[in-house]
């Protein structure tokens, strides 16, 4: 039986607890009291990147949808409050007084949700993920639009779930299309052209990039490592800085890239043992020689033997490409300044052309674009240098993953979907709203909602749904070709049912995995002890390994 049919038998008690909750946490738009004739649900939301917008919009639609709908007795219709806070609504500031809060529902990222599970802070909503969406036209249930992973994690030892996949993010970088096609940025299919390989102009044929096929969305961009820096060398002899990422953040903006290289290079089943630990692993690094030849072996994981994990050659590629990067100097100085935040280094990105200092790459979140919008950077673009340097007007690319060798050239292309975001149900809602907040919840989980989303946003939601030509048509350059990448990419979901990762989210999770200690010394931000210490990429990855002893003491209770 439909949510929406379900009979809700609400006690005088609940009713009256109901309307004792105090003032909203947000004044809503153009509505300044509580309605008490109508069911009020209040809803929280991590205000990041991604914005708020797009909860407005579904709670206009929402609210005109059920204006007719009694969701508790002697009440007719809905008010939806959203609170948007970047400081109490995520990861483990939420967990710690989530149950004090008066707030129903919560869109929150960074979430460890077993934690969540284990402490009883989440409401069960296994009927609204199991129940097929036909009340809004539709034959699938939220269930049917996750994929096995996430169905496989989700569903607790009890058979319920407790939370809905969010939204889908993935770090990368970030390139600047126009600056790419007026200046020649692109490499030539005909590499013997008497311009180092480059195009010679705009009508040139483009080589292959990363995906090995001419004729497709990648054609002119680094196939390999060795291209990427070559490009870095011509955009820096003509005056072009590189790339840039966000100094203030650097640990958090350069870990984007190195869980991006690292997974393109294993691939999904190989990245995957990091959370299940079930399996043979075929890259684990025996030796590396002085010129760089790397010798692998495969090794059969298991719970006993994860530490084995730390020496996927993928997360030492990853490292020689920000040491090739650094002792390069490809980068912005800024992006070692404690101060520039990211919201000036998407701004300084945005302007750079205009203002006479072109930076050709952005390391950053696909959220970006939204995050820009939202801090005005197109904005001041568009008011200092006009309409053209507007976000409409411009073009960004989200680049495809260079690959390390080029054996590896025409691998699948894998986006880690990196932020851990989910949507879920305070425990502590009184029962007489238990109705409208699962209406609710599910509601966002539409396909016309999560549609709308992306077109808002520019970001999928963490789910299986397609976007029609008119609204992608709406869209910008950079939100069709993100699109583009998700729709043809593999996403790999971090995590697995396994109880070993289930309870120790916080510590195997490996975006955060990239500590070392080199000559006594620990190092957390490779690029610091790059650029600092002269620590080498080989230093770096010998320096992260983790012995059998110190993995025992840590996770035998798990095996």
């Amino acid at each position: 039986m439909s949510i929406l049919k379900k009979l809700c038998t609400i006690s005088l008690s609940a009713v009256m607890l109901a309307a004792a909750v105090g003032c909203a946490p947000k004044i809503r738009e153009n509505e300044e009291e509580v309605d008490a004739t109508m069911t009020q649900l209040y809803v929280a939301n991590y205000d990041g990147g991604v914005g708020t917008e797009w909860l407005y919009d579904v709670e206009k639609r929402f609210e005109a949808e059920f204006a007719e709908t009694s969701f508790e007795p002697g009440k007719k219709g809905v008010q939806v409050w959203v609170d948007a806070n970047k400081t109490n609504y995520q990861g483990q500031s939420l967990i710690s007084q989530i149950s004090t809060l008066a707030q129903d529902i919560f869109f929150s990222e960074e979430i460890n949700y077993y934690d969540y599970v284990s402490s009883g802070k989440l409401l069960d909503i296994t009927d609204i993920m199991t129940e097929d969406l036909t009340e809004y036209g539709e034959s699938r249930s939220i269930e049917d639009k996750m994929n096995d992973t996430q169905r496989s994690f989700l569903k607790n030892t009890d058979g319920k779930y407790y939370a809905i996949p969010h939204f889908e993010v993935y770090g990368g970088i970030i390139y600047d299309v126009d600056l790419f096609e007026n200046e020649g940025l692109y490499f030539a299919l005909e590499q013997n052209n008497g311009n180092q390989g480059f195009v010679l102009d705009k009508n040139d044929t483009r080589a292959a990039g990363p995906d090995g096929e001419l004729g497709t969305y990648d054609d002119g961009l680094p196939a390999t490592y060795d291209d990427f820096f070559r490009l870095c060398e011509r955009m820096r002899l003509m005056g072009i800085t590189p790339i840039s990422w966000a100094g203030q953040y650097r640990s958090m903006q350069t870990s984007f890239l190195y869980c991006a290289l690292h997974a393109d290079y294993e691939g999904e089943r190989n990245m995957l043992l990091n959370y299940n630990f079930s399996g043979t692993a075929d890259n684990i690094v025996t030796s590396i020689g002085e010129d760089g030849q790397v010798t692998t072996k495969q090794v059969d994981i298991s719970p006993e033997n994860g530490y084995e994990l730390m020496g996927q050659a993928g997360r030492y590629y990853a490292l020689k490409f920000f040491e090739e990067l650094i002792a390069g100097q490809y980068y912005s100085t800024l992006s070692f300044n404690d101060t520039q935040s990211h919201t000036a280094a998407q701004e300084d990105f945005i302007k750079g052309n205009n203002e006479g200092a072109p930076i050709g790459m952005l390391l950053d979140g696909t959220w970006w674009e939204n995050e820009a919008t939202i801090s005005g950077a197109f904005e001041s673009a568009e008011t200092d240098y006009g309409q053209s340097a507007g976000k409409e007007a411009r073009r960004f690319g989200f680049m495809p993953y260079p690959k390390a060798t080029e054996e590896q050239i025409g691998d699948p292309l894998i986006l880690v979907d990196k932020n851990y975001s989910y949507g879920f149900i305070n425990a502590n809602i009184s029962e007489s709203k238990v109705t409208a907040a699962k209406t609710f919840l599910q509601y966002c989980y539409t396909d016309e909602s999560m549609q709308e989303f992306t077109k808002e946003t520019g970001l999928a939601k963490g789910l299986d749904y397609t976007l029609d030509e008119d609204t992608l048509s709406d869209m910008t350059y950079y939100q069709q070709q993100l699109w583009q990448f998700r729709s043809t990419a593999t996403v790999l979901t971090p995590c697995a049912n396994s109880d070993i990762f289930k309870n120790n989210m916080s510590t195997l999770r490996y975006q955060i995995s990239w500590e070392a200690t080199v000559g006594n010394t620990p190092y957390n931000i490779p690029v610091n002890a790059m650029r600092n210490d002269g620590i080498t990429a080989l230093q770096y990855f010998e320096g992260m390994a983790i012995s059998a002893e110190d993995w025992a003491a840590e996770y035998s209770r798990f095996f």
